[in-house]
Parts: C-alpha cells; sequence; structure tokens
C-alpha cells in the first residue's frame, strides 16, 4: 500500500486568451519581441526593441492548436498569414516568421511562472528549449533564439495585452447615397374656340 507506480502525462500548459492581442516583453531587457525592420515576408528575423505603443511589427496574437500548442501570429500583413517559426530544435536556432504550414516547428506552449511572466516553449525541441534573447542581452536589435530551458530571465515573457485592431478584423461600411431628382411639369392651357352664333331678326 505504501508502492506507487508513477505514470508521465503530457503538460498541457496554458491555457490562453486567443481574443486579445499581445505585447512580449522581455523580463530581462524589458523590450518587446518585434520583426526586424517591420518585414512581412518569409524568413524575416525576430529581434527584441524598445517600443512607444503597439504596433504592427511587435503585436502579436495565438490560435489554439491541440494539446496545449499554440500558433503565434504576427500582426503584420493581413494579421493572419505569418506565424512565429524556428525551423528545427537546436540550440542557437533563430527565430523567424514564416507562411503557417501547419508544421510543428509552429507550435509553441505557454508556461505560468507564477510571477507573472511567461516561458514560452517551443514543440520543435519536444519541450526541452524556450524562446529567449541570445545571450541574455539588453540591448535592442539582439536576436531571439531557441536554447535549452534554464530559467533564466531572457526566457521569461510578459504578455502585456493591448488595444490592437488587426487589418483581418476591420469593418467595410459602405454608404448608398440616395439622390432625389424633381421633375417639373408644364401644362399648356388649353384654348377652346367657339364657332359665332348668327342671329335672324324678322321685322
Amino acid at each position: 500500500s505504501q508502492q506507487w507506480k508513477l505514470t508521465q502525462v503530457e503538460d498541457t500548459g496554458c491555457v490562453m486568451d486567443t481574443t486579445k492581442t499581445y505585447q512580449f516583453r522581455n523580463a530581462n531587457s524589458n523590450l518587446y519581441l518585434e520583426v526586424a525592420n517591420g518585414k512581412a515576408e518569409d524568413g524575416s528575423i525576430v529581434q527584441q526593441w524598445g517600443a512607444n505603443g503597439a504596433a504592427a511589427h511587435n503585436v502579436w496574437h495565438v490560435k489554439k492548436v491541440n494539446w496545449g500548442y499554440y500558433y503565434i501570429y504576427s500582426a503584420l500583413g493581413d494579421g493572419e498569414s505569418f506565424v512565429l517559426n524556428v525551423n528545427n530544435g537546436d540550440n542557437a536556432e533563430p527565430l523567424t516568421i514564416a507562411a503557417n504550414n501547419k508544421q510543428s516547428t509552429q507550435y509553441f506552449k505557454f508556461v505560468d511562472n507564477e510571477d507573472g511572466t511567461y516561458t514560452i516553449v517551443t514543440r520543435a525541441s519536444k519541450d526541452l528549449s524556450c524562446v529567449e534573447i541570445a545571450g541574455a542581452q539588453t540591448s535592442g536589435g539582439a536576436v531571439a533564439q531557441q536554447w535549452a530551458w534554464n530559467d533564466n530571465d531572457c526566457q521569461k515573457w510578459v504578455l502585456e495585452p493591448v488595444a490592437y485592431t488587426l487589418p483581418s478584423q476591420m469593418t467595410t461600411v459602405t454608404t448608398t447615397i440616395l439622390t432625389t431628382t424633381e421633375t417639373t411639369t408644364t401644362t399648356k392651357p388649353a384654348t377652346t374656340t367657339a364657332k359665332p352664333v348668327e342671329t335672324t331678326v324678322t321685322k
């Protein structure tokens, strides 16, 4: 009765709010995860930089995949075309954005560190590595990469909800203007001609 068998179960990570848009602030540098030079194209490098507010290049939103994993979408383009991507499970593999290919190299899991930060785990590494800023750098332009999970602050992220409308969420309003044309009808008076009446008087 004092002996137990342990069964390993998969950690499903945090349940994320997919209705919100976020900025990801690095706990070590206080800089934000962004797409370098705001390039909305496959292979664009992801780095850290300061922010004066929410903009397409530094805003992200998530969509659930399964098993606790999420796609992390960049707000660039239409906000639905490019996702965070890591090509393989190797240490020092840089993070980029790429078109969604539905491969596990684009699956990420959020682990709550219970201190207001999250660790973003990569499926490409089989959950052994996470998103960090290379070398724990604190300068703008330092590259985001994948590295073995070591609990360093450079691997922790504060998710800040921001008010940002994605292009795909914008509503187009069509206004129809009704033009009324006034028509004037002129009626020509009718002319009546009466035949003279002839009167004969007999004396």
